[in-house]
């Protein structure tokens, strides 16, 4: 992952437009006919905008993201703070400690949602990741 580049924050709004476009968005539909979306809830959303290295708008230098996690491979805690929707199965269940295959799945999440700009599925809970897994991949061995 890459930083911004110096002084993008600090744009103005032509020279964004510019580089990055006008912003494409999507009206949110309600659920019912006739309702509204719901108090709280914004009228339509925002498509994530595209970021490059060529418009100018990253830095060369790159940006590493490590969920406040970080251990000698030697010595690995007993659990990771590394959010469910990004942990390696094994993590999310419990059966083996953390190690360097953790770190690469999470990292292989993290290049999916750069790639696609979308990512897997956020989900907060343990069962939640697992159901999608099993979607994904198959049913989870008996004993799990």
């Amino acid at each position: 992952m890459f930083d911004l580049a110096h002084g993008v924050d600090r744009w103005p709004e032509e020279k964004t437009l510019q580089v990055l476009g006008q912003p494409v968005t999507a009206k949110l539909v309600p659920l019912r006919r006739g309702e509204d979306v719901g108090p709280g809830v914004p009228k339509y959303v925002v498509v994530a905008a595209r970021f490059d290295y060529y418009s100018g708008s990253l830095a060369a230098s790159v940006a590493v993201s490590h969920f406040g996690v970080s251990f000698e491979a030697a010595n690995p805690p007993s659990e990771t703070r590394i959010p469910p929707r990004c942990s390696a199965p094994e993590d999310i269940l419990g059966i083996a400690p953390p190690r360097f295959t953790t770190d690469v799945w999470a990292l292989m999440v993290k290049i999916l949602e750069i790639v696609t700009r979308t990512g897997v599925a956020h989900f907060d809970s343990v069962i939640d990741v697992l159901g999608e897994l099993e979607c994904i991949a198959g049913p989870m061995p008996e004993n799990y």
